[in-house]
């Protein structure tokens, strides 16, 4: 039986970005369509209401014009072929922007030597495509539903009583294009992953140079430490070496002991004892003073609640809580403050 009446509804949402006015800044936009449309068999009138719609997506459906062939508009959904291509062109806008930002993340890769990438951007813009490949998806979605709706809707108009030739060929047009415009729907899906898989690839190729350069310097500080304890342990087995000549040279030049050049003897003075009353305490002391030093007054170790991660202090300066009160305060990087050791270790 055929339809005296149609009514269909439908909602896309495009997520337009591009780079703004300052390098760390990514401007962007939502273009929405909310329809509903109500088509009469009598006399082949189409109805379109449209619920909150932004100024381009307005000025779009101010274009839409019937179609030339009067025979189509005995078909309700060859107004979605007219919509769909707004959806597409403003969808491709989206994708294509968002391509753009991962194409100059490319060609800005951070470098070896001193690698610095800004991290905080990187989530922005795979946040940003993120909602471009998801609102993509959906448009895939509702395009697929809109073309089973109206393969339901051509199987009903077609029953008998036969529908005419022309009326045949409005609705085979109609589909035609309805499927082209779905195709183009997939295409669009599927840049919007690759570039989201691009991005996700460079900021993974981000953090890979970061630890390797990490890496380099822990190897760095790793051989001047080990040439430090060689020079220590130098230094350590000549004092050991010298010791024991240097206190039996110390020993003997006391008052305590006396050398008769005339004739050749060596006396030694009935008072030697108080040297080793006198040093055994004192030698006591100084160990005892210097342990319970070590326990009354520990050495400030850094706990783990006083370590920030990478870009704490960005987050912090965010939400306004910098070390000055409002001012913007980021916490030194782990990566400089190994450069600075490094420069003061081997100066140029």
């Amino acid at each position: 039986m055929k339809s005296r009446s149609q009514d269909t509804w439908c909602r896309f949402l495009v997520k337009d970005t591009k780079q703004g006015a300052e390098t760390s800044r990514i401007d962007y936009r939502w273009f929405k369509w909310n329809l509903f449309t109500h088509w009469i068999a009598a006399t082949n009138e189409t109805y379109l209401i449209v619920f909150d719609p932004t100024e381009p997506v307005k000025q779009g459906l101010l274009s839409i014009k019937s179609p030339g062939n009067p025979e189509t508009c005995r078909d309700p959904y060859w107004i979605y072929v007219q919509l769909l291509e707004q959806v597409i062109a403003l969808q491709d806008v989206a994708v294509w922007g968002i391509r753009e930002l991962v194409r100059t993340r490319e060609k800005n890769r951070p470098v070896l030597t001193a690698p610095n990438p800004d991290y905080q951007r990187d989530h922005d813009i795979a946040r940003h495509a993120i909602h471009v490949s998801e609102t993509a998806e959906l448009a895939v979605t509702t395009s697929d539903h809109i073309l089973a709706m109206h393969a339901d809707f051509v199987q009903r108009q077609l029953a008998k009583p036969a529908g005419s030739e022309s009326e045949v060929c409005a609705h085979h047009g109609v589909d035609k294009k309805l499927w082209f415009l779905e195709h183009t729907m997939h295409s669009l899906k599927a840049r919007s992953a690759s570039n989201r898989d691009r991005l996700l690839n460079e900021i993974q190729l981000a953090y890979n140079v970061v630890s390797q350069y990490d890496s380099q310097t822990s190897v760095a500080i790793g051989r001047a430490t080990q040439y430090d304890s060689f020079s220590m342990r130098t230094v350590a087995f000549l004092t050991l070496a010298f010791l024991p000549a240097t206190f039996i040279s110390a020993l003997f030049s006391m008052s305590f002991f006396d050398f008769d050049p005339e004739g050749g003897g060596w006396t030694v003075s009935g008072k030697i004892w108080l040297y080793f009353v006198i040093a055994g305490p004192v030698t006591c002391i100084t160990v005892l003073v210097w342990f319970y030093w070590q326990k009354l007054l520990p050495p400030d170790l850094v706990t783990p609640i006083q370590l920030q991660h990478r870009g704490t202090g960005i987050h912090a300066a965010a939400h306004g809580q910098g070390a000055s009160g409002g001012g913007r305060w980021q916490a030194p990087s782990v990566r400089s403050k190994i450069e600075h050791t490094l420069a003061d270790s081997f100066p140029v």
